[in-house]
């Protein structure tokens, strides 16, 4: 409307064999002419003379007019009738598209802006913004309000996703343009927002084949605003899920924790064997997977379960009587012992035993006892002897010994000396040092120190927990006619080391009696 259309020729032709005078060309309506080369002139016999039509709508709808033509012949005027639409050109958009991507479910996305733009010359007038989907407009300053020629008016669009997946909607404006609605189409991805965990990596460290470890927790935080669902929560390799809050869901900005421990069942490196896995959530977030790794080193053969086990005695005597005693030995055995009796005992030929880690053993006792043998399982007598018992217990390890799993008593040893100007490395100076070693945190422990200095000494690991160090020898430095040198007593000692705070030391009384 009020725009000038292109001009349309009309061309007027005399077939008369004289001149036509053509006294004017008048049009109606909203139609005009120009380049007319008809009026007020002569038109040759068989000439033409032509004029053009523009049709300026002065408002929207049909128009008609016409264009009277007048002359000198027998009929002098002519008409020819016109008819034209006037519209209001449609508003021209900034996007005919807009596209959000993803939006966390329940969020409002950024607003993006839709400018119209009146390109008639006059006013446009919106009377309608429509929008469909999950989508919303605000600032709207084009309802309402009239667009005047060449200028324009905007409103904002958002996203705000009430589920996850693609979530299509529309704008449709309506307004008084010769096309009186124009469609806008939108886009969107709802989606829940990946869940974090924290930490993402789980160390577990040294542990011993066949135990447990403490357990670790992940803590699972669901920042969305929607309910978390999980498929699935899993672990893998030689860990095991001990405890887990998340379940099935977690609600909207909670958090829930998983709790892991490390199971190892083989070790085949003397020095230990790593072993990984994951701990795995799969859900219904973004990135629907999240992982935790896990790591740990097994160490050591694996402990047997603790037995009760039968240890069968022997015991042979060569009394000589004196006096009347009743000795009572009631023991549980490990591997490999020393026992001494005292002056009133009562042993008992089947002893229950708890045996420490995989072996079996021959223990020897050589007590001084009063005792008169007798056939039965209990043996009383009146007697003086000296009696030999052989033990052969029939020992399976237990997973407890008395030294913590693992650990290594290092107790004496030989420090060196020097020898005039010579440096020598063993048998010459016996130490009274002891130290344990725990693999699981690579450090040593020193102890409150043995007794009496030894080296070359045996031990082993009693059921009662402590451990018997027995013999060995004591090199000292000394003076032989005159030289000077080093000399190895052997020792008829033994002493007694009890696990405990900074460890403890004691000499039994079977290795006083020896010394």
């Amino acid at each position: 409307m009020d725009v000038p259309s292109a001009a349309k020729t009309i061309t007027l032709t005399n077939p008369n064999l004289v001149p036509l005078s053509v006294t004017s060309v008048v049009p109606s309506g909203d139609f005009t002419t120009t380049n007319d080369t008809c009026s007020a002139t002569l038109v040759a016999p068989g000439g033409t003379c032509t004029f053009g039509v523009i049709f300026t709508p002065s408002t929207t709808g049909s128009r008609t007019g016409t264009i009277v033509v007048t002359d000198n012949a027998y009929i002098p005027t002519q008409t020819i009738t016109l008819s034209g639409v006037g519209i209001i050109v449609k508003p021209t958009y900034s996007a005919t598209h807009l596209s959000f991507g993803n939006q966390p479910v329940d969020v409002p996305s950024a607003a993006q802006t839709i400018t119209l733009t009146n390109p008639s010359l006059i006013s446009l007038s919106v009377t309608s913004v429509v929008v469909s989907g999950d989508y919303s407009v605000t600032n709207d300053t084009c309802l309402g309000t009239p667009v005047t020629a060449g200028n324009t008016c905007s409103f904002d669009v958002t996203f705000d996703p009430s589920t996850t997946g693609s979530r299509p909607g529309k704008i449709i404006v309506t307004d008084n343009a010769y096309i009186p609605t124009q469609t806008i189409t939108l886009s969107g991805v709802g989606i829940i927002v990946t869940p974090t965990v924290s930490p993402t990596s789980l160390s577990f460290g040294r542990v011993q084949v066949d135990t447990i470890s403490p357990p670790q927790t992940v803590t699972l935080s669901n920042s969305s605003l929607v309910t978390l669902t999980f498929t699935s929560i899993t672990v893998s390799g030689p860990y095991a899920i001990t405890a887990n809050t998340c379940d099935s869901s977690v609600p909207a900005s909670s958090t829930c924790q998983v709790s892991v421990t490390f199971n190892p069942t083989t070790d085949s490196n003397r020095s230990g064997t790593t072993e990984t896995g994951k701990l795995t959530f799969v859900d219904n977030g973004q990135i629907t997977t999240q992982t935790v790794s896990l790591t740990g080193i097994a160490f050591g053969t694996p402990p047997s379960p603790t037995p009760t086990q039968t240890a069968t005695q022997t015991a042979t005597a060569t009394p000589t009587a004196t006096e009347t005693a009743t000795a009572t030995a009631t023991a549980t055995q490990t591997a490999t012992q020393t026992a001494t009796a005292t002056e009133t005992a009562t042993a008992t030929e089947t002893a229950t035993a708890t045996a420490t880690p995989t072996l079996t053993a021959t223990a020897t006792a050589t007590p001084t006892l009063t005792a008169t043998p007798t056939a039965t399982p209990t043996v009383t007598a009146t007697a003086t002897a000296t009696a030999t018992a052989t033990m052969t217990p029939t020992a399976t390890a237990t997973s407890t010994p008395g030294v913590e799993a693992g650990s290594i008593l290092f107790a004496g040893g030989d420090v060196g000396q020097t020898l005039g100007p010579y440096h020598l490395a063993t048998s010459m100076l016996s130490s009274t040092a002891s130290q344990i070693y725990n693999p699981s945190t690579n450090a040593f422990t020193v102890l409150s120190g043995l007794n009496k200095d030894r080296e070359s000494a045996a031990s082993v690991v009693l059921p009662n927990g402590k451990t018997l160090i027995a013999g060995g020898e004591s090199c000292a430095a000394g003076t032989f006619g005159g030289v000077s040198g080093n000399m190895c007593t052997a020792l008829q000692t033994a002493e007694l080391y009890t696990e405990g705070a900074g460890g403890e030391h004691s000499r039994s009384p079977a290795a006083a009696a020896a010394a």
